[in-house]
């Protein structure tokens, strides 16, 4: 199962309806500096969820397809605080944030100076609750506190987890072994509240707690210049380069950012229609050579002349012999 999803609770002393949202996804996959051979790379996957109108929510529910632990949760709002430019660059807007009268709130303002809508800076220990019911995998609840005037809110996560590798199929053709790299293929099949990926129960608290309507996803693939994208389900809108000194700080001290290129799709399509679920098939192609390809190609080609060479002399004595 490789599907996520995305629901609500709503408040008790209100009535159960559809909530409208806009969905943003980053993909992230990048190597590690330290260069470990266990695990060369760093996954993680940003989830930002703007509510149009949270007076009615009391949570917001996401489900992962695999276990995800608290420490492997982190608030990514305290970013909008620090650096303006860096809120500029995830938006793609020109944006700013300023502090608002709430504690834990920021205003994101547009260039004129109007306020576009509000980050909430989720506190993990306090505001995050993982549920006994996991179907599988993971239930994040997210408390959401909605103040009177203060909307859309905007709530933005990271999840660090080399499961979601689990998300990724790879592909090697058998002939790998005589070459001197490796020709690979792979697939990203990601997916969001596709219900014939859900666990029926998972589904049927979905519908008892509350729907959301997907008003607009974006979805970013982020990957080294040495993946060569090849197709997607759904056309893609963009690529481009990430800036290297802004979006190191983002993505840590541990990884490397300097050659990647974002790649984005988005829903729905067309844009007036919401979605409920969608499904972003991507499938990349890239070049790799370590030291061990190149040994077993240096050792083949060794092997083959050793070959040819004992051949040619047997066949010249066979000749000899022949010809006498």
């Amino acid at each position: 199962m490789n599907c996520l999803a995305v629901w609500y609770e709503h408040k008790p002393s209100r009535a159960r309806e559809k909530l409208d949202i806009e969905l943003h996804l980053n993909l992230w996959k990048l190597n590690k500096k330290n260069g470990e051979k266990e695990s060369p790379f760093k996954n993680f996957l940003d989830i930002g969820i703007k509510i149009l109108e949270p007076s009615n929510v009391a949570n917001i529910c996401i489900f992962t397809p695999f276990k995800v632990s608290k420490k492997e949760i982190e608030d990514l709002g305290h970013y909008f605080e620090d650096d303006n430019r860096l809120v500029a660059a995830i938006f793609n807007e020109e944006f700013n944030s300023t502090a608002s009268t709430q504690s834990k709130t920021l205003q994101i303002k547009d260039a004129e100076d109007n306020i576009q809508f509000y980050v909430y800076m989720v506190d993990i220990k306090n505001d995050v609750v993982r549920p006994p019911k996991n179907y599988g995998g993971t239930v994040i609840r997210i408390k959401v506190r909605s103040h009177a005037g203060i909307k859309p809110l905007y709530y933005r996560i990271r999840i660090n987890s080399d499961k979601l590798e689990e998300l990724y199929t790879q592909y090697k053709p058998e002939s790998t072994w005589l070459e001197s790299h490796s020709t690979n293929t792979e697939l990203i099949d990601f997916r969001v509240n596709e219900k014939r990926n859900l666990d029926k129960s998972l589904l049927e608290e979905m519908h008892d707690s509350g729907v959301v309507n997907f008003k607009r996803v974006d979805y970013f693939v982020m990957r080294e210049f040495k993946y060569d994208y090849v197709s997607s389900q759904t056309e893609m809108v963009r690529s481009r380069r990430l800036e290297e000194d802004l979006w190191d700080s983002y993505v840590g001290d541990d990884c490397e950012c300097g050659k990647i290129i974002a790649y984005h799709w988005k829903w729905p399509v067309p844009p007036e229609v919401a979605v409920r679920g969608f499904n972003a098939f991507v499938k990349y192609r890239f070049l790799t050579s370590d030291r061990k390809t190149r040994r077993r190609f240096f050792l083949f080609l060794l092997f083959v002349g050793f070959l040819g060479g004992g051949l040619g002399t047997l066949l010249m004595k066979l000749i000899e012999i022949w010809w006498k």
